[in-house]
């Protein structure tokens, strides 16, 4: 008789391999370019001079890029201080928020958990995924902001309210 494989240990083990995975290189090295840099750096003005609205990069203002990440970064930098790992964090936690949103999207849309626990594993196991969660830039959240939307809009094939919810994650991704 064949053994009934229990997904559900299967999406445990990778969800919590998925979180050592991407949260232990956040401890490691310094940040790793330009971009993680300057992200940091505004987060940091953000904490040092208080002012979450005027975005300044080196004394000039910093417009280039939606200010999200600096404040999550700027947020944390309060909490728990500044230095490299946090400054990586909200990429981190994106990453995992992500693999976690490909699982239940692919649940939704197929009905099928084995094939959702597939598309969360080659999600979990990208490299450049991978890599990018480590890093303080934009790309991870990014990419987690408009999983979110996918999803909202998803849901709103079955109740209208979530569309509201869509157009606000579409339009904050701007």
């Amino acid at each position: 008789m064949p053994r009934v494989v229990n997904i559900r240990v299967y999406f445990a083990a990778l969800a919590i391999l998925s979180a050592i995975v991407m949260l232990a290189p956040i401890r490691t090295g310094d940040l790793a370019g330009y971009d993680d840099a300057r992200y940091a750096l505004v987060a940091k003005d953000i904490v040092l001079t208080g002012n979450w609205t005027d975005l300044k990069s080196n004394g000039q203002p910093a417009l280039e890029h939606p200010p999200l990440l600096p404040w999550i970064q700027a947020a944390l930098f309060l909490k728990f201080g500044f230095s490299d790992p946090i400054a990586k964090l909200p990429s981190a936690l994106s990453g995992i928020g992500t693999v976690l949103l490909v699982y239940w999207l692919g649940r939704k849309l197929t009905g099928d958990r084995f094939t959702a626990l597939l598309a969360m594993f080659v999600m979990a196991t990208s490299v450049y995924f991978i890599k990018y969660t480590a890093r303080a830039m934009t790309d991870v959240p990014f990419t987690f902001l408009f999983l979110c939307s996918i999803c909202a809009w998803v849901l709103s094939e079955e109740d209208p309210r979530w569309y509201l919810r869509w157009v606000c994650l579409s339009a904050w991704r701007r």
